[in-house]
C-alpha cells in the first residue's frame, strides 16, 4: 500500500513538472513572435513602400522636374506623388484603376498603393500618352537616394496565408531599355553574354517583392523575382527586339551574382504591346510562396513558375507585393509604356 502511494505521488510530481514545461515552452514561444511581429513593425519603417510617406520630400542641390513646393525658403522635391500632381493632369484621369477590377477579389477595397508613383528620376515624370502610362527613366538621374532610378507603381501588399495572392496584369510596349555591351553576333552568344551579372545593360519592367521570416540578409524590401528586358539581336529588318530574363533569388534575402541568377523566359518585338501577367501567390497551405509569369495571351504557352526558396521551411516568405514600371538604367535611357492595367488580390 506504502509502494503504491509513492508511486501515486511520484506520477503527480512528474505531471507538475511537465506541465510547468509546457507553460515555459509556450511562453518563450509566445515571447518569440512577439520579438519577430516587433522586427516587422521596424522594416516597415524603413523600407522603400510607396506608401512611406516620411520619403516624400527631399531638398538637395540643383534641380529636379519631380513636383515640388517652398518649405523655410527651400525648394523640396516630391519622391511620391499621385498623377494629379503632374501639371496638365488630374487623378481622375490616371489610367491605373484605384480599385482591384477583377470579380474574384474577395475583398475589393480601394487600393490606394497603386495610385502612387516612387519617382526616383530627375529626368522624366510620369506621363501619359493616349492609352499608355509611360515610364523613362536616364542614367545617373537617381538624386534621391545612391540607388538606380526608377518611376514605378505598387500593387496591395498581402500577408502569408492559405490561396493568398496579388497580381498585376497588362500590356507592356518596350521603345529602349538601358544600353550597355549586350548584343554578340548571334543570338545564343547574346544570351549567354546577359547571363553575366557584369553586363549591366538593361530595365527592370517588373518585380515580385516579399519579405521572410528569420531575416539575416539583404534589404529590408527585398525583391525574390525581377523580369529584366535587355537588348536582343534585331531582326533581318533591323527591327528592334528584347530579351526577357527572370531574376530570380537563389536563396532568400540573395542579392548579386551570388544570391541570384538569371533565367532567359522570352524574345520579344520593341514597339509592340506584349501581354504580361505576374502573380505573386501563396499555396493552399500558406506555406510555400511562388511567383507565375506570363507573357503573351494564351495561358497555356510561355508560363513560367517560379518556387521562392524558403531554407527549408526556415525562412518562409512572410508578405507579398509587385511593382510595375521602369526601375534600373545604368547606362543611357529606358521608354517603358504600359496600359490596360489590371490589379487582383486575394487577402
Amino acid at each position: 500500500m506504502k509502494r503504491q502511494l509513492k508511486f501515486l505521488k511520484i506520477r503527480a510530481l512528474s505531471s507538475i513538472f511537465l506541465g510547468l514545461l509546457l507553460v515555459t515552452y509556450s511562453c518563450q514561444t509566445e515571447d518569440t513572435e512577439i520579438i519577430e511581429e516587433q522586427v516587422e513593425l521596424q522594416d516597415e519603417n524603413v523600407n522603400n513602400d510607396v506608401t512611406d510617406k516620411k520619403a516624400s520630400f527631399k531638398t538637395f542641390s540643383g534641380s529636379c522636374d519631380n513636383p515640388s513646393r517652398r518649405n523655410n525658403g527651400q525648394t523640396q522635391y516630391a519622391r511620391r506623388y499621385t498623377v494629379g500632381e503632374i501639371n496638365g493632369l488630374s487623378d481622375s484621369n490616371d489610367l491605373v484603376s484605384k480599385y482591384a477590377t477583377s470579380s474574384t477579389s474577395n475583398n475589393p477595397k480601394s487600393v490606394n498603393e497603386i495610385r502612387f508613383l516612387d519617382d526616383r528620376t530627375c529626368s522624366f515624370n510620369y506621363a501619359q500618352s493616349g492609352s499608355y502610362g509611360l515610364y523613362r527613366l536616364a542614367a545617373n538621374s537617381n538624386r534621391f537616394d545612391g540607388l538606380q532610378p526608377r518611376i514605378e507603381r505598387q500593387s496591395k501588399k498581402v500577408d502569408r496565408g492559405a490561396n493568398r495572392f496579388t497580381s498585376v496584369e497588362g500590356y507592356v510596349n518596350i521603345r529602349s531599355v538601358g544600353s550597355g555591351d549586350a548584343v554578340r553576333n548571334t543570338a545564343s552568344a547574346t544570351i549567354a553574354n546577359q547571363k553575366d551579372f557584369n553586363e549591366d545593360s538593361g530595365t527592370y519592367i517588373m518585380q515580385a517583392k516579399g519579405r521572410h521570416s528569420n531575416q539575416t540578409e539583404g534589404s529590408p524590401d527585398p525583391a525574390i523575382l525581377l523580369i529584366l528586358a535587355k537588348p536582343a539581336n534585331p531582326t533581318s529588318s533591323g527591327r528592334a527586339r528584347y530579351n526577357l530574363y527572370a531574376e530570380q533569388i537563389t536563396r532568400p534575402g540573395g542579392s548579386g551574382p551570388q544570391g541570384r541568377e538569371l533565367v532567359f523566359l522570352r524574345t520579344i518585338s520593341g514597339n509592340q504591346d506584349v501581354f504580361i501577367k505576374m502573380v505573386n501567390r501563396f499555396s493552399s497551405t500558406g506555406l510555400t510562396q511562388s511567383v507565375d509569369i506570363q507573357i503573351g495571351k494564351n495561358p497555356t504557352l510561355k508560363n513560367y513558375t517560379f518556387r521562392v526558396p524558403n531554407d527549408r521551411g526556415r525562412k518562409r516568405g512572410s508578405d507579398g507585393k509587385i511593382r510595375f514600371g521602369a526601375y534600373r538604367c545604368k547606362n543611357g535611357s529606358a521608354d517603358i509604356r504600359w496600359k490596360d492595367i489590371k490589379h487582383n488580390y486575394r487577402s
